[in-house]
């Protein structure tokens, strides 16, 4: 009980091991895997915002650019060329507040190259402008800055200028633009139709001045004074990227009382700055949702992989407990009669190891307990033991007499058939019959002659195991039976051990004898089922009843080689074969066939003389013709078949082989058999001193 102790203790540390490993190794990958995401979700919002800034910035640029057409195409206006060509300045006058009426323009000005006013219809009291810095920041690149106009409400302005010559001499026409009016469609598009406190834009200047605010902040306008985003630290990481890039992003800028990511965009030359703003729990809602959906399919698989490790330690430990319960009750002296525990591989390699060290060492302790309990009665145990050994000595004699007595009817009954055969006048089917009879019979002779060769290999061993009794006999008398188990050679073995590894020598070697004897048996049962098949046949009518079944024809092919193996081992010939696993079927009887390949091998073994020939060789080769026809051809290196005797073989009662050998009916039987399946068997070649080769033709 402590060793199963030890192994669930062992069992249960392993399996916390194991599963602290899988919740370190799963917490690491899903902390990686949401760092990746949240990484990738926010690249993805960042490029989102970064083009939501751009594009505002692209229709913004498109509105100005369509103010500055629009003021070139005034400034190629006909009536101005006359007005200033004719100096009628309130024709000018006129002219410019019918633009105004007719445009978004606020005022108009006409100056000459000097910056002197020529006309205007403005609040403008100066007769130059030469000294305005929005002046000069229009002459130079077509369009001021951003200023705010003084006043109880500061409004965002600027100007565009358009050069204007008449006869050569320049002059530039400005118009004054009220910043509110530029980003009014802004309001009206898809892209800012969807703005609220998670997502919406601002439009600042360049000095961080607010210029345009989402229609749901407007009535928060006064929160954002001038300066808002300028002055304090809370903006400076945004000003510090405002004043070194021209588009980008930053992350958890704190506005409107929430955190948010900011995309910004200042083109180059551009008189504004356009701020994305979007929620950052927003923007992170995404990945907590797929975090949420992460550790619930973590907290499943970790589930599932606790049950498989419970059910796999329970199907590991149940076995081992049951051996340690049982090898408890092996060391207290309790032989179980078998261990019976289900397992598999080397656990059950264990079970049939302890099995059959009980079976050795019940046998061990009866006999060592048999001695020690009988001291008294040695002698007399000895000496029936000896004249046991001797009536199985004396049964083991008689059974070799037996067994030669068999033999030797086996031999006479041979020899009566093969008579039988060269006698057999009596018509076609008592000659088929011995044909038939004959091949079994000589196979049941050929293993009969193998046990019997076998026999003095067991009587070696129970001599050797008479001897070995024998010692342990004169040790038991002698009193010295313990040490001679106990007692060691240098090498570390006692003369007791040898003994029993001798004893489970003789132990394999009468298994291994008793296997083939078995083996054999099975084989001349076989074989004498034949025989009987064929006396009932020949019993029961004349006529042979056929028994058609399906079967592929390399079937009767096989079993006719296995049933010639022993003949042809015997007399050293090689058959070689050449069979193809995918021939087709035949409706047949089986033992027909196996009688007609039987007959042929059978003339090609004996056409071959080992005597006289060290090198025989039947070649067996079967090749398919069309879908399902078969071609075997049977060829072997004998001696052939003279020219004058190749008509003639097929006939009835002609051989070549004497009246000892042969009857004659083989080939005509086979013949027959092969024609009546729709076949052909035919001497395909023959040669004196080479061999012959005989051809069969079979329809599937």
């Amino acid at each position: 009980m402590a060793a199963s102790s030890r192994l669930r203790n062992k069992l249960l540390f392993l399996s916390g091991v194991i599963f602290l490993l899988f919740i370190v190794l799963n917490g690491t990958a899903a902390l990686v895997t949401s760092s990746k995401l949240k990484s990738f979700l926010r690249q993805q919002g960042d490029r989102e915002i970064l083009q939501q800034a751009v594009e505002v910035d692209r229709q913004l640029r498109a509105v100005v650019t369509q103010k500055k057409e629009l003021l070139n195409l005034l400034a190629r206006n006909v009536n101005l060329a006359i007005a200033l060509k004719r100096q009628r300045l309130s024709v000018l006058d006129e002219l410019f507040s019918e633009w105004k009426k007719e445009s978004d323009f606020q005022e108009f000005l006409l100056v000459d190259q000097a910056g002197n006013l020529i006309s205007d219809n403005s609040r403008e009291s100066q007769a130059s402008v030469a000294d305005k810095a929005w002046y000069q920041e229009a002459r130079t690149s077509g369009a001021s800055r951003i200023y705010f106009e003084p006043g109880e409400k500061p409004t965002p302005v600027f100007w565009l200028l358009s050069p204007v010559t008449v006869y050569n001499t320049p002059y530039a026409l400005l118009a004054k633009v009220n910043w509110q009016t530029i980003p009014f469609f802004l309001d009206q598009s898809k892209l800012v139709q969807l703005q609220d406190r998670n997502k919406f834009n601002l439009i600042l200047d360049d000095q961080y001045n607010l210029l345009y605010l989402p229609p749901f902040l407007e009535q928060e306008r006064e929160k954002f004074s001038r300066g808002f985003f300028s002055a304090g630290l809370r903006f400076q990481a945004l000003r510090n990227s405002l004043s070194h890039e021209a588009a980008g992003n930053l992350h958890e800028i704190n506005f409107i009382d929430q955190d948010n990511c900011v995309g910004f965009a200042r083109l180059e030359n551009s008189p504004w700055l356009v701020l994305a703003f979007q929620n950052e729990e927003q923007n992170h809602a995404a990945i907590n949702r797929i975090y949420r959906s992460s550790l619930q399919i973590n907290l499943l698989i970790l589930i599932f992989g606790l049950g498989l490790l419970f059910f796999l330690i329970r199907k590991i430990a149940a076995p081992f407990q049951q051996l340690i319960a049982v090898t408890g009750e092996i060391i207290q002296g309790k032989y179980p009669d078998q261990i019976k525990i289900p397992a598999d591989d080397e656990i059950k390699e264990i079970i049939d190891a302890l099995n059959l060290m009980i079976s050795q060492v019940r046998q061990q302790e009866a006999a060592v307990k048999a001695l020690y309990d009988q001291e008294k009665k040695a002698s007399a145990n000895l000496t029936e033991a000896n004249a046991r050994l001797a009536r199985q000595s004396e049964d083991l004699r008689q059974k070799n007499q037996e067994v030669q007595q068999a033999f030797d009817k086996l031999r006479v009954v041979q020899e009566d058939l093969m008579h039988a055969e060269r006698l057999a006048v009596v018509g076609e089917t008592s000659g088929r019959v011995a044909h038939e009879v004959l091949n079994p019979v000589a196979a049941i002779m050929f293993r009969v002659e193998n046990d019997l060769a076998k026999y003095p290999q067991m009587h070696d061993a129970l001599l050797g195991l008479r001897e070995i009794i024998s010692d342990w006999q004169q040790e038991l008398k002698n009193g010295t039976l313990p040490q001679y188990f106990s007692e060691r050679d240098a090498a570390g073995v006692s003369c007791g051990e040898e003994d029993l590894s001798l004893l489970q020598g003789m132990a394999d070697e009468f298994q291994q004898l008793n296997d083939q004897r078995q083996q054999d048996l099975q084989f001349i049962f076989k074989q004498i089922q034949r025989v009987i098949k064929i006396i009932n046949t020949l019993r029961e009518s004349t006529v042979t009843t056929r028994s058609i079944t399906r079967f592929p024809i390399s079937e009767p092919l096989h079993d006719a080689l296995d049933l010639l193996d022993d003949s042809l081992r015997k007399r050293r010939i090689k058959v070689e074969k050449s069979i193809p696993d995918d021939l087709p079927h035949i409706d047949a009887d089986l033992s027909e066939l196996v009688q007609v390949f039987t007959n042929l091998l059978r003339n090609a073994m004996q056409s071959i003389d080992p005597k006289k020939q060290h090198d025989g060789k039947i070649t067996v080769e079967v090749r398919r013709i069309g879908e399902r026809a078969v071609e075997i051809r049977i060829m072997d290196n004998g001696k052939g078949i003279a020219v004058a005797d190749q008509a003639s073989i097929f006939e009835q009662h002609f051989t070549t082989k004497g009246k000892k050998d042969g009857t004659g009916l083989g080939l005509g039987i086979s013949r027959k058999f092969v024609r009546a399946y729709g076949g052909e068997l035919l001497l395909e070649e023959s040669r004196e001193g080479q061999g012959s080769t005989f051809l069969i033709t079979l329809p599937g």
